[in-house]
């Protein structure tokens, strides 16, 4: 469910396929599979902290850990935290519309100083959370639509 808003909305906003499934994985990634306390208090998808006023978020939330430091921003929902990467992404001239790999993306965000991880942790994270990412349609994988109409052809030659 969250998967498939994720994808819609950066569908929507000009990604292309690749980057699309690669937002969802990054999100993923950031809260732990949706799991983090920013994401579940915050909605935040992916860590961003309040720095007075983000294009997305007026208001602040939960204190990051003290590692990280600073206070993670709050949107109203998972569309405006989505809009605010893309935002970022297209301020730094990344092409949303390029297909890219998790190691071509992780690059792209690490030459931005978006992560403080090595390039290589950060692009096994997005790896390991895109071979879990299938965006379904209307709740549906897509095979399971295949083999649906699959079905409905065979019975309606009957």
């Amino acid at each position: 469910m969250i998967d498939n808003l994720i994808y819609t909305i950066a569908k929507k906003n000009g990604a292309s396929n690749s980057v699309a499934k690669l937002i969802i994985a990054q999100a993923k990634f950031e809260t732990a599979n949706f799991t983090s306390n920013a994401f579940k208090k915050c909605k935040n998808l992916f860590g961003y902290k309040f720095v007075g006023q983000r294009k997305y978020s007026d208001e602040s939330c939960i204190r990051a850990p003290k590692s990280e430091g600073g206070v993670y921003a709050k949107y109203d929902n998972i569309e405006k935290s989505v809009l605010e990467l893309l935002s970022w992404l297209k301020r730094r001239n990344i092409n949303i519309q390029n297909e890219f790999s998790p190691v071509t993306y992780a690059a792209a965000l690490k030459k931005f100083r978006y992560y403080g991880i090595s390039s290589e942790s950060y692009a096994k994270g997005l790896q390991h959370y895109l071979i879990n990412t299938s965006p379904k349609m209307m709740g549906f994988d897509v095979s399971t639509l295949i083999i649906a109409g699959i079905i409905f052809y065979y019975l309606k030659k009957r």
